[in-house]
Parts: C-alpha cells; structure tokens; sequence
C-alpha cells in the first residue's frame, strides 16, 4: 500500500491541475465518491444526515456530499464548523447548497435547532478539517467533535477524522471517533498508525479521478509493510546449504550487568536463520552465557574493572571480523568510554555491514559524524529516545514528524534508520520508507529490542539487503510478538516468547 503525505498530496493535486484538472473538479469527484459509499454502505433514502463542514476545502468536499446526498432521498442539514468558508471552491459548493434549500446552521450559536439536529442525525459527515488539521483543536471545534461523538448515528469522516494529524497519527483528546473514514486518492499516515486507527474506524479508500501522472517524479517513496514482505525476500534454505553458506555473524553484546542482552540478541539472530554466530562479549561472563547459548560459539574479550569491554578488545574483535559477513554491536555493552570508543573505532574500520542498537547507538551519539566515515552499510536501530540524542531535537518534535525526520536523517547520514515505536519506520539512504504494520504493546518491554537486532543482524548475515533486513527484521518481530500476545495476553508474554513464536511466522511462510 503507498502512502502519502498531507504535503505529497497538495503537490499530487497541483499536478493534477497541470494534467487539465480543477480543484473543484477534484472536489466535486472527492464528494461524489463519499457519497455514494456512504448511500451504498448505510443507506440514505428518507434518513437524517448531517454534514459537518470546516472552512477549508474539506468542508467544500463535505457540501458536495450534502447536495448528493439530498439528490439520493436524504433529509440533508449543514452545519458550518468554523464559519463561512475561506476558499472560493468552498464558497462556490455552499451557494449550491443554500441554492437547495438545505438548512445551514452556523455552530457557533449552538441553538436549540443545532443540537436537535446533531442528536436526532442518523448519519454525521466529519468533514471539518480532513489533512489540514494540527496542533489541538481550538475550544468551540473541541466542544462539537464531542457532541458528534456522543450522537447515536453512524459517523463518516472524510480524508481524516477531525482532530487527528494526518502525518503523526497524533490525535487531540476530543478528536472525532469515525466509524467509516473515506480516504481521498491516497491513504495517509493517519490511516495505518497505531494511535490514529481507533478514531478511523474502517478505512476506504476512494478515486477521484486524478490523473495517474500527476504522482510521477514526486518521490513518493512511503509504503506499509505487509506479508508479501517476507515473501519477496526470505527464500527456503537450499536442499544443498551448510552451515557457511547460510550466513556467519558477529555479534558484539552484553557486559557483567546486562547478561541477557547478549542472551537475547544471539538465541533471536539463531531463530532467525543464520548458520553460524559468534557471540563476542566479556571474558568473565562467558562461562555463564554457555549454559545458556549452546548453539553459539564464544568469543572472550578483555574487559575493564566494570565488567564491561575494554578498548583493548577491539584486536580480538577484528580478529574474527575478517570471518564474518555481518556485525550487529550494541546489545547490553553499557554505557563507558572505553566501550562507546570501541564502537566508534569499528563503526569507522569495519568492511561488514552493521546493526548498531541501544549502547552502541549512545556511543555513536557521541560523535554523530563517524557515520560519514562508515566503510560498510550501517543498520541504526533507535527508540525516540535515542533518536532524540543522535538527532539533538526534543522527543516531542520527532513524534510530530516521524517521517521526515527519519528519512533526512538517514539520507544525511547514509545509513538504514529503523525509528522504533508503535508505527516503526524504516528509512533508506536513497528515500526510501516503510511503516510497520504488526506488533503490539507487548513488546514494551526491556529486552524486546535486543530480539529485534538479533533477528535483523541474521538477515542481514544471510544476504538480504540492509534496508530489506530491517523491513523484515521488523516484521517478523512484530508478527512474532502478535503471536505471542494471543497465546499469552500483552502482559504475560516476554521478550523469549517473542523468539519462540518465530517458528510459527517462518512455518506460516512455509520456510
């Protein structure tokens, strides 16, 4: 499924008019295509209808609507959100309305006639702000989106429910709750992610007719992940593959304190299909982590008076990394000078590709520009958090603009962003996005991204390309995890169940 952004779809439109379109054409189109889906989905002959306008052109989408709507058998009322419209294809679309005879109601006089004719409405057209809503809903919209809410009728809202930002998915308290949203050409953000769905309701999209080249050269380069993922990418291992030929990895993890991150980054890149890791870590921890990784071989490093590793290992390490053909680094190192040296002197002399996460994200924030000295392609793996410290921008700010600011950071950078969250994006060098569809909240959990590195670092050791090892680490982790909750619930199930519920993705590819 592509996506576009609110911005993308003004200039999709301002090239629709160079291909002979009108605005109010694609109006005229936008509100016809709304309401035929809502007569054939809801029925409207003799049913009460209301279309809830904004001043902008989704409000000149929402009289478009009224007016086929009233063509069709409806008993149509209007009432104008944020008073008269502001743009002269609005305006036009409600002197056709008046024209009708259809009853106006301006919402800030909040009558009697107005709120009888919100409560006994049989179906509410939100049509208030569509993708040009953000920030917070100013008081009065506020206190009708929640009277819309509150109404027993079946509520459509048109590109976007009023009160959601179409590119975030961040939603104001008193955002309207659709139960259908009519998504106009193309699906938006809002449309996918995880915040925003419960106000969407169902999602269907709808043509309005714009010429196919009006999206030539804009560089839309945003699309959801789905299984066809998997499909493209992870093959069935060969009737005649060994060990050496399904992929060898390096797996820099854990110190005295964080044992179990290496535990879990290593048994997650094994569950994932690689055919031979080497799991290098503190020498004092490695009787321990054999108990453990039985499948694994270990690599003891030197380590400092905290257990952690020591700049001094880095021989050891490149000794091996001649070996391999990927590194994932980062997984439980802790947070020391000598360790966050160590990361940044294999980020700058490694000829391995790389997955770097969670310490060895910090040590790279140290230093922001060693990523431009990067020999090999480099895989980032940050939560908001560390986002916000590689970026020096606030957590809120990455939150309103996901997108964006994964995307120019990993063209500035030249690396695979992968920005974990709720809708985790994957970025690419060239602008190239993906968002991920599955997971759920239980992998809010310590230790669920050191899964994540370990299943990306395995396929990026089997070959599959940076940016395709991230998509698909992604959702094989997310899949896994939504496995996991069925059988466990989101607060029972742990990062290890998550790697147990791998096999059951893989089988359901047939891998």
């Amino acid at each position: 499924m592509w996506i576009v952004t609110s911005q993308e779809m003004k200039q999709i439109e301002a090239r629709a008019v160079e291909y002979g379109h009108s605005y109010e054409g694609m109006m005229e189109n936008a509100g016809a295509a709304a309401a035929s889906y809502i007569r054939q989905t809801l029925g409207v002959e003799n049913r009460r209808c209301v279309c809830i306008c904004g001043s902008g052109n989704n409000g000149g989408d929402g009289f478009v609507v009224a007016r086929r709507l009233l063509h069709k058998g409806a008993q149509v009322a209007v009432i104008l959100a944020s008073g008269a419209p502001k743009t002269g294809q609005a305006q036009a679309m409600l002197e056709q309305v008046r024209a009708l005879d259809i009853p106006v109601l301006p919402w800030e006089e909040q009558n009697q006639e107005t709120l009888a004719t919100l409560q006994a409405a049989e179906i509410l057209v939100d049509a208030i702000y569509g993708t040009g809503f953000h920030g917070a809903l100013p008081p009065l919209v506020g206190a009708l989106c929640r009277q819309i809410n509150d109404c027993r009728g079946k509520v459509v809202a048109l590109d976007i429910p009023s009160g959601v930002h179409g590119d975030s998915g961040m939603a104001d308290s008193d955002s309207v709750r659709a139960d259908y949203t009519i998504a106009f050409d193309s699906c938006k953000p809002a449309h996918i992610m995880k915040g925003a769905v419960p106000y969407c309701g169902e999602v269907v999209l709808a043509d309005i007719g714009v010429d196919p080249r009006a999206r030539e050269g804009l560089g839309i380069n945003l699309r959801s992940t789905d299984n066809n993922l998997l499909v493209d990418h992870l093959k069935p291992k060969a009737i005649t593959s060994h060990k050496g030929s399904n992929g060898k990895l390096l797996n820099v993890s854990g110190c005295l304190r964080y044992c179990g991150a290496a535990i879990l980054s290593t048994t997650a890149a094994l569950r994932s299909g690689v055919g031979y890791i080497t799991l290098a870590t503190p020498r004092s921890i490695c009787a321990q982590l054999a108990c453990t990784i039985v499948e694994a071989t270990l690599l003891p490093v030197e380590e400092n008076a905290a257990g952690q590793m020591a700049l001094s290992a880095k021989d050891t390490i490149y000794s091996r990394l001649r070996w391999v053909d990927a590194v994932s680094i980062g997984s439980g190192l802790g947070r020391g000078n000598e360790t966050f040296q160590l990361v940044q002197d294999l980020v700058r002399r490694s000829t391995k590709p790389m997955v770097i996460d969670a310490d060895g994200i910090n040590a790279v924030a140290q230093d922001i520009n060693i990523l431009k000295e990067a020999k090999a392609p480099i895989i980032l793996t940050p939560h908001l958090g560390e986002m916000a410290r590689l970026t020096g921008e606030t957590i809120e700010a990455l939150q309103s603009a996901p997108f964006q600011s994964a995307r120019d950071f990993a063209r500035e950078y030249g690396v695979v962003l992968l920005l974990k969250g709720p809708d985790t994006v994957i970025a690419s060098p060239t602008g190239e996005m993906l968002v991920n569809q599955t997971g759920n909240p239980g992998l809010a959990k310590a230790g669920s991204g050191d899964v994540l590195t370990g299943i990306i670092a395995s396929l990026l050791a089997q070959g599959i390309s940076p940016f395709y090892s991230a998509a698909c680490g992604a959702y094989l982790h997310g899949a896994a995890a939504d496995a996991a909750a069925e059988e466990l619930s989101c607060y029972a199930m742990q990062p290890t169940d998550v790697i147990r519920h791998l096999s059951q993705v893989f089988l359901s590819l047939g891998l």
